[in-house]
């Protein structure tokens, strides 16, 4: 099995901090966006919403 990058875990850690901002602030949905640094001088660009919890699916 392929042993995790350092850049991988940095970005993990950084995800799981925002599920905690949003625990901490009772949200349940926020958008993210942001830009990582890439090999030959490019960047990925990126832009996401995050939800968490359950859905009443009757409404």
């Amino acid at each position: 099995m392929k042993k995790p990058s350092k850049k991988n875990s940095a970005n993990q850690r950084g995800f799981l901090q925002i599920l905690r901002d949003m625990d901490e602030n009772k949200e349940n949905e926020k958008e993210v966006h942001g830009s990582i640094e890439c090999p030959f001088f490019s960047r990925a660009v990126y832009q996401l919403r995050v939800r968490i919890g359950l859905e009443d699916e009757t409404r």
